[in-house]
């Protein structure tokens, strides 16, 4: 049992928040990843981009990768998505780390902005359990991702990433840490699921 236990240390930032500056700081790394001089490391990871096409100029490329043949995942600037044909689809949204449940583990389309995406919801009581799972198999993903990209193209790559990213305001936390904050994170999502995937409303 994690209990109490911070994604940060030293901080006033509750559970959730700060599962969020993490997250924040997760899609900021993606997207200097995306610009890496010696070439894009999400193409270099096996994702497949698609840019916008002509009338949605104003959006960012899609990228798309699948994790293994049941699972798959999409990252946007506002959030990601991440699928299992066994577990539905989950929607997690960045500034909020606010995780919806979609039915559908596949996208239909390409989303280019969030108003694209098919209705996504808080979880019923029902799906909770799925809900949690895949919120915890994208956490381990993320947290994976940062093993492999420290790995294989260095701490100081990373250090220089999070020093654009720090502007003296942000929760910033060192390289050499995240994936071991993935992993509390994980495991406050299992231990208090009511603070991070709040169910649905059920009206009589």
């Amino acid at each position: 049992m994690i209990g109490t236990e911070a994604i940060f240390p030293n901080t006033h930032l509750s559970i959730v928040n700060q599962a969020a500056a993490l997250f924040s700081q997760q899609v900021w790394c993606w997207g200097q990843d995306v610009i890496y001089p010696q070439g894009n490391i999400l193409i270099k990871m096996g994702f497949e981009r698609v840019p916008p096409p002509e009338n949605r100029r104003d959006c960012s490329s899609v990228y798309s990768l699948n994790v293994n043949s049941s699972q798959r995942i999409i990252l946007r600037g506002f959030g990601v998505f991440w699928g299992d044909d066994q577990k539905g689809g989950l929607l997690l949204l960045r500034d909020r780390f606010e995780a919806r449940y979609l039915n559908e583990s596949r996208l239909p389309k390409p989303c280019w902005s969030l108003q694209d995406f098919p209705n996504t919801t808080r979880p019923t009581i029902e799906q909770r359990p799925d809900c949690i799972a895949l919120l915890i198999d994208l956490i381990d993903w993320m947290r994976c991702y940062e093993l492999r990209t420290l790995r294989e193209y260095g701490l100081s790559y990373r250090q220089k990433v999070l020093k654009t990213w720090n502007d003296g305001k942000r929760h910033v936390l060192h390289p050499e840490e995240t994936p071991g904050a993935w992993r509390r994170c994980s495991h406050l999502v299992a231990d208090q699921p009511d603070r991070f995937l709040p169910v649905q409303v059920q009206h009589a």
